[in-house]
């Protein structure tokens, strides 16, 4: 096999190439937001861009056709949900030039759409919070919901693009009427979940891998200790999850609910399912699944589970290597991100320095920063500095017009 392309190049794509580096595999990045990174790792030999994947899929394919000479017959691996609609989009196309590393055909648009999950999460038995319809105004249940709620997206892509975050927190019936008008108005599908109790650190991901043999391979379990933003982000601070935090039956149970959701569905490859414990019940509720690497790949692989190495074994050999879960002690942590939200919800969730310290007490593994390969943790500050000034320059012209 040639080499492998990571179509994606945040940090989870900066996981993926630098996993396949240790591994002796040739990579390239096509990047896909202005605030990628991996295509800025020494473990990356080539790299392109097709930008805007979610609203134009096809892109992704001129990006490959202008590279054809380069990486022809190179492996595709998807990182980020557009990546996924595009391969989808464009498969007839690709899969007579490349090798997937993805869901079969007719997968991804279900696993991405999280009605459908979690309409199959029900079937599975997992637990779910509460629902109460879509996300519009002439909802008839909208009288019944409860507070605090979520109003989160069909599809994370398209939300995040415009409202900038992963899904809306309210916390009154004029909060609610206003996030349902704003999602409707936007013609984004989303639809109306109780919030469920507790804190960021009760939220633990599992992830486990099926191969085309109909095995499913044990799962490695780690556990958010901070989210950016906090309440409904993604991860920042993270650890393997513990006997104490997920005991092993528990964890059993939430393999197999996994297992009964994608296994009749002939789902082939990495899935990580995302659960929060509900402090009044203590039962996990199911929140959503990934079909694809996630931020904390590297993480994943301490604890025993690389994602990257395990879908290139199964493509170049026909094997999947064993999971063996490590219990690996020190944390995962995108420093970059946990100073800057800690700065900027200071006070809607406001913590001790103490308790700001607390991991970095611990072994670290830092997402992005690595003496051996700068650049990328150097692209992370320089576009967060470009974001401020732009910033700044937008208050000052404001302050001057009026």
């Amino acid at each position: 096999m040639p080499g492998l392309v990571v179509i994606g190049g945040h940090i989870n794509g900066l996981g993926l190439v630098r996993a396949l580096r240790a591994r002796g595999v040739r990579t390239a990045v096509v990047s896909t937001a202005p605030y990628d990174l991996a295509h800025r790792s020494r473990a990356v030999s080539s790299w392109d861009t097709a930008a805007n994947l979610e609203s134009t899929p096809g892109r992704l394919l001129e990006t490959l056709e202008r590279r054809a000479r380069d990486w022809a017959g190179w492996a595709l691996l998807p990182s980020n949900d557009g990546a996924l609609l595009a391969i989808e989009h464009g498969r007839e196309w690709l899969t007579a030039r490349h090798p997937l590393l993805a869901p079969d055909a007719g997968l991804i648009p279900r696993v991405l759409d999280k009605s459908v999950m979690r309409e199959i999460a029900a079937r599975a038995g997992l637990s779910l919070p509460q629902h109460f319809g879509m996300a519009t105004t002439e909802n008839p249940q909208l009288e019944r919901v409860t507070f605090p709620a979520v109003v989160k997206p069909l599809q994370s892509q398209p939300f995040g693009q415009l409202f900038g975050c992963k899904l809306f927190v309210v916390h009154d019936r004029a909060a609610l009427g206003l996030a349902v008008r704003r999602v409707q108005q936007a013609a984004v599908p989303c639809t109306i979940d109780a919030w469920i109790d507790g804190g960021d650190d009760r939220i633990v991901a599992g992830a486990v891998y099926f191969g085309r043999d109909g095995s499913v391979s044990p799962a490695v379990f780690a556990r958010k200790l901070r989210q950016g933003p906090p309440f409904a982000g993604v991860a920042r601070v993270a650890e393997l999850a513990t006997e104490a935090v997920l005991p092993a039956s528990e964890a059993n149970q939430l393999r197999e609910g996994m297992a009964e959701m994608l296994r009749p569905l002939g789902f082939h490859g990495v899935a990580d399912a995302e659960f929060k414990r509900d402090e009044r019940t203590g039962a996990w509720r199911f929140i959503e699944v990934n079909c694809r690497s996630v931020l904390y790949n590297s993480l994943l692989q301490r604890g025993g589970f690389d994602i990257a190495g395990l879908s290139w074994s199964e493509l170049t050999t026909g094997r999947i290597p064993p999971v063996v879960p490590t219990g690996w002690p020190g944390v995962w942590m995108n420093a970059h991100a946990d100073l800057l939200y800690s700065i900027a919800y200071r006070r809607q969730d406001p913590m001790s320095l103490h308790r700001f310290l607390a991991p970095y007490r611990r072994p670290i593994l830092d997402a992005v920063w690595s003496l051996r390969d700068p650049l990328p943790s150097l692209t992370q500050w320089t576009h967060t500095a470009g974001r401020a000034a732009r910033a700044m320059v937008a208050r000052d012209r404001t302050s001057d017009s009026k």
